[in-house]
């Protein structure tokens, strides 16, 4: 599990233009939080990969943050609940 745990990745990030979910289809996303311009993902996945793929889609800003404790037992959780 300390493996799977090493690949969750969030960030945050800011667009010129309102935001939507569908931006992030193309990726791994576990979780996605639209207020408006600013987005919080939580990706599953290689950073250098998500980070380029992130990029090309032109945020004004875009700032990766520690995944918090409570996020990872939600998600070992759902994980979990996935294999059984």
């Amino acid at each position: 599990m300390g493996e799977w745990l090493d690949t969750l990745h969030q960030y945050q990030l800011a667009f010129k233009e309102e935001a939507s979910a569908d931006m992030f289809s193309h990726l791994p996303v576990l979780s996605c939080k639209v207020d408006s311009r600013v987005v919080t993902l939580i990706l599953e996945g290689d950073s250098e990969m998500l980070e380029t793929e992130l990029a090309k889609l032109q945020p004004v800003l875009m700032e990766r943050l520690d995944v918090r404790l409570e996020e990872l037992f939600v998600y070992a959780l759902q994980e979990r609940n996935d294999k059984v």
